[in-house]
């Protein structure tokens, strides 16, 4: 298992069902190599929805974030903007992919 180069990905689960999962990753929108590194992959299944978890597991990535001393996490997303927005992350500029409109987000991370 790797935990120490990028990417990296949580997963949460009990009792061998999985429940979600998240990653930190180098890059994660084509054509913004400049932008690093990434929360992404964030998913929680529907019928695990609302209990916490993928906050949780947001939380876990921006921990590894900060414990690398990296200062913003950046996020794309096309529809769960006032979610992460719940969790601290910010607008930078809206974008197109696919012909469909999303939004870079990002979280400026301060030391624990």
């Amino acid at each position: 298992m790797n935990r120490d180069k990028l990417p990296i990905a949580w997963v949460a689960h009990t009792d061998g069902q999985l429940l979600g999962t998240a990653a930190l990753r180098v890059h994660d929108l084509e054509g913004r190599e400049d932008l690093t590194p990434w929360l992404g992959g964030v998913f929680v299944g529907s019928q695990f929805r609302r209990q916490g978890i993928g906050a949780a597991l947001c939380a876990a990535v921006e921990d590894a974030t900060r414990s690398r001393a990296i200062e913003k996490l950046y996020l794309f997303t096309l529809d769960l903007q006032a979610w992460y927005s719940r969790l601290g992350l910010g607008n930078t500029w809206s974008v197109r992919l696919h012909e469909r409109r999303g939004d870079i987000m990002f979280k400026r991370l301060q030391e624990a």
